[in-house]
């Protein structure tokens, strides 16, 4: 099922905290489960891995990011649905 959430406008210096807290504030249960929930597990690692590079944003800025995807169960191809996507975008404010 599709998922996504999003961080508005936080800070550098708090990037990871507010990531964690948008997670958990998201109802996996309603949209997929297990499988959404690696999903956006793996979604933030990737965002994490995108800040500490300083190549968007750097200690001092803003910025805002979004994470979503769709996963089905299983993580297995399913006829009439969406393929298992991933996607993260982050941008400096």
């Amino acid at each position: 099922m599709s998922w996504g959430f999003g961080i508005n406008e936080s800070r550098f210096a708090d990037a990871k905290e507010r990531i964690r807290e948008a997670k958990a504030a998201y109802d996996f249960d309603q949209v997929g489960g297990d499988e959404a929930r690696e999903q956006a597990n793996a979604a933030e690692k990737a965002l994490v891995a995108l800040i500490e590079t300083e190549t968007v944003v750097g200690p001092g800025q803003g910025f805002r990011a979004t994470l979503g995807g769709h996963s089905n169960p299983g993580h297995e191809p399913r006829e009439g649905w969406a393929n298992d996507t991933i996607t993260v975008s982050l941008s400096q404010v």
